[in-house]
């Protein structure tokens, strides 16, 4: 059973709503979650996914002053080496 003091090792339904925005279909969340830098988020099984270290991790770079790491994309990485 969760509690106020231990949350799940994931986000729940209502809080994956909540951050992107009132979206209640998957794919629209995960659109919104990788426009804002969670990479990790995916789609597993049929439900949307989110590690709650993950989230956390995100939030405060963005609330620091040290950007989020983002991935470099193969097609950068081709561009980058030419």
């Amino acid at each position: 059973m969760l509690t106020a003091e231990r949350p799940g090792l994931t986000l729940d339904t209502a809080e994956l709503e909540e951050i992107t925005g009132g979206y209640t279909r998957q794919a629209d969340q995960l659109r919104v979650l990788l426009e804002r830098g969670f990479f990790r988020a995916a789609i597993l099984h049929g439900h949307l996914v989110l590690e709650r270290s993950h989230y956390d991790a995100v939030t405060r770079a963005q609330l620091g002053s040290q950007p989020a790491a983002r991935p470099i994309r193969r097609s950068q990485r081709m561009k980058a080496e030419a």
